[in-house]
């Protein structure tokens, strides 16, 4: 497990390596002027992990009416199972708690085993499922992280 990862708000000198990130990992990815709307915007925390100097992970969420609805978020391949995921998630929960959200959302794609892991291991419960909702048809398990701040 990676010990020295600080996590950071994101900021315009790591777009390069989120978006890369982001291409990496994610089937439909966000583009570079999506990722840079995020910052500034008043309803969004997106944060960034960095090892060494690089960043190995990001996550991004919208806050609106006490709920996070949570965008991307991803782990550059080279640092995948190293625990990188757990540290991210445990961030984002204390963020959450930090913007006083009740509960966090997400959804997953219905194959990607590793992450429903990861959510599962971080509170997250399945409630739910939006069919054929990616572009390859896969369908997509609604995920929820409830009662952040009680």
């Amino acid at each position: 497990m990676l010990e020295n990862i600080v996590f950071c708000d994101l900021r315009e000198e790591n777009l390069d390596e989120v978006f890369a990130i982001e291409r990496e990992n994610i089937l439909e990815a966000w583009s570079m002027k999506n990722l840079h709307s995020l910052i500034g915007d008043e309803k969004a925390r997106a944060r960034v992990g960095i090892y060494d100097g690089k960043v190995i992970c990001y996550y991004s969420y919208y806050a609106i009416a006490g709920e996070g609805f949570i965008n991307n978020l991803a782990v550059d391949k080279n640092f995948q199972h190293m625990g990188v995921g757990k540290k991210m998630m445990a961030d984002m929960i204390s963020c959450a708690k930090k913007d006083l959200l009740d509960s966090l959302t997400l959804e997953v794609e219905e194959d990607n085993q590793a992450a429903i892991v990861l959510y599962k291991s971080a509170g997250f419960v399945e409630e739910g499922r939006r069919r054929a909702f990616y572009k390859n048809k896969k369908d997509a398990i609604i995920m929820w992280l409830r009662d952040i701040c009680r």
